[in-house]
């Protein structure tokens, strides 16, 4: 078998399966218990997880949050900002055409709900017109969200020209990096973004 679905799922390197095998057998602990040895031995090694991901993308470690897939931190991302900034009478999120069905999906649910979404159209490289970017954004604007790394076609966005809209417009900017980190360098500084979706089961991990 020839295995080419690799942008939706790696196998794991061995170096971490090897890691992991222990937490699986015998350090089980429940890391939120951390008052008894077991589970701080579980918590201090999830901690350190956060390190390595923090580092990988330039972020300090208590920015890093788990979840269990790619989905799942995309959603969060959206709902979440939606939570904070509706306070604010923001209700409008700008995408790209072409992101991710999570992203998409999320955003038709929250359409529904009477929050308004914008699409920015691409060119016929898949790459963002900035400057529609930028005149799709308004003093409603909660949040822009363009993914890092498009799976099916390749195309890697300039995040930093995002970034730089979203600041002169004080808007929050969030990047589905699920196709790019571990395979490019993603630094969130350079970017600019306030938050960025990873999956590490996409470049090796669990």
């Amino acid at each position: 078998m020839v295995y080419m679905d690799n942008v939706a799922g790696t196998k794991p390197d061995k170096r971490v399966v090897d890691k992991m095998i222990p937490f699986y057998t015998e350090k089980y602990g429940n890391p939120s218990a951390h008052f008894y040895p077991l589970g701080r031995e579980a918590f201090e090694a999830v901690d350190e997880a956060r390190g390595y991901v923090a580092d990988l993308i330039g972020a300090e470690n208590d920015e890093i949050i788990f979840t269990s897939c790619g989905t799942e931190s995309n959603n969060l991302a959206l709902k979440g900002v939606l939570d904070t900034e509706k306070t604010k009478g923001k209700n409008h999120i700008v995408i790209s055409e072409i992101e991710h069905f999570s992203v998409q999906n999320v955003c038709m649910k929250l359409m529904n709900e009477g929050y308004k979404i914008t699409k920015i159209r691409v060119d016929e490289n898949g790459k963002v017109d900035m400057n529609a970017l930028e005149k799709a954004v308004t003093p409603e604007t909660a949040l822009v969200s363009v993914m890092h790394t498009n799976p099916e076609i390749g195309t890697v966005q300039d995040l930093k020209k995002v970034g730089e809209i979203c600041r002169k417009n004080e808007v929050l900017f969030h990047t589905d990096a699920v196709a790019g980190v571990g395979h490019t360098e993603v630094d969130v500084n350079e970017f600019g973004c306030d938050l960025l979706s990873l999956a590490g089961q996409n470049f090796y991990g669990p």
